[in-house]
């Protein structure tokens, strides 16, 4: 979260991306799937990433903040000025896992990704009490009818929260 929160105050300041540290531990170099969650008293404020590995974990990082605040239409977009009061989150996507049915996933400790054909759509572990919500919504957020058959994967990540 720290180096989320350094991509996105980078952006504020200049408008360009933050270039990735050359002195990285091993483990920011390894590649990862990653989404940046920003919220502001307790609301949404952005969310962007990719559950593909591209690129080592801290650029997909830096790439995952930086659409957090500018890319998500979803949410009025986060001002420079409220930067300070916002609370970042970052998932580091672990495993992508093909099921047959929601049965196989736990809402609470587990995403969900859907897709058929080039429609798809993620929904991050905790982000759900239900399966039902979980594919109910991800299929509104793809614009997939909610009676066409969707192919299920179960996203395993690690949660890392600011506060």
């Amino acid at each position: 979260p720290a180096l989320a929160r350094q991509a996105i105050a980078h952006y504020f300041a200049t408008g360009q991306v933050l270039p990735a540290p050359e002195e990285i531990p091993p483990h920011w170099r390894r590649p990862a799937g990653v989404f940046v969650t920003v919220t502001r008293e307790g609301r949404p404020r952005g969310c962007w990433g990719s559950l593909d590995p591209g690129g080592d974990l801290a650029r997909a990082t830096i790439r995952a903040a930086v659409g957090a605040v500018t890319r998500d239409w979803r949410y009025p977009p986060l001002r420079p000025g409220e930067l300070e009061s916002a609370s970042i989150q970052v998932a580091i996507v672990r495993r992508v896992v093909p099921i047959p049915s929601l049965e196989q996933v736990d809402p609470t400790r587990m995403g969900l990704f859907i897709r058929t054909g080039t429609r798809g759509a993620v929904l991050l572990p905790g982000e759900a009490l239900t399966t039902e919500w979980q594919l109910s919504t991800a299929k509104r957020l793809a614009g997939i009818p909610a009676d066409q058959p969707v192919e299920l994967f179960r996203v395993e990540a690690e949660l890392l929260h600011e506060f």
